[in-house]
C-alpha cells in the first residue's frame, strides 16, 4: 500500500493514504512544482494545482513546492513511499 508524507518548511510531517488527500493538503494558490530538471535552461515551472500535483506524484517519488517560480527553497515536500 502506498502512503504519502508531506514535510513543510518547519519540518512538520503529515501522513496521507491517497493522492487525492495529499493533493488537497498541498494545493495552495501561488505555489509552483519544482521541476526535476530544475537547473536546465528550459525547465518548466508548473503551478501547483490538485491535478498537477497528482500527475507529478504518478511520475516521481518526490515532489517539492515553492512559493515563487524559479525559487529553490521549498515550502512543502511530498514523498511517495
Amino acid at each position: 500500500m502506498t502512503i504519502y508524507t508531506t514535510v513543510d518548511d518547519g519540518y512538520q510531517v503529515d501522513v496521507f493514504r491517497t493522492q487525492k488527500a495529499v493533493a488537497e493538503r498541498a494545493n495552495s494558490s501561488g505555489s509552483y512544482i519544482v521541476p526535476h530538471d530544475e537547473f536546465a535552461d528550459d525547465a518548466e515551472w508548473v503551478p501547483a494545482t490538485k491535478s498537477s500535483i497528482v500527475q507529478a506524484l504518478r511520475k516521481y517519488s518526490e515532489v517539492r513546492l515553492v512559493e515563487e517560480e524559479g525559487c529553490r527553497d521549498w515550502t512543502l515536500k511530498i514523498n511517495k513511499h
